[in-house]
């Protein structure tokens, strides 16, 4: 991730594993009715797994 980060000189945001698997599961909860929105499994997932944040370094 830090080279991605340094070759774009963008922050690259990097989250747990089982990402996909993460997202299939927001989007189900989401058509089941468990959650009201996309918006809201993304809050979710920040407050439920470590996300690192890696800034271009020079």
């Amino acid at each position: 991730c830090q080279i991605v980060a340094n070759a774009t000189d963008l922050s690259v945001f990097a989250g747990p594993v089982e990402a996909a698997a993460i997202g299939n599961l927001m989007v189900q909860a989401k058509s089941m009715g468990q959650i009201k929105s996309i918006a809201e499994g993304r809050k979710i997932i920040r407050k439920s797994f470590d996300i690192k944040k890696y800034l271009p370094e020079e």
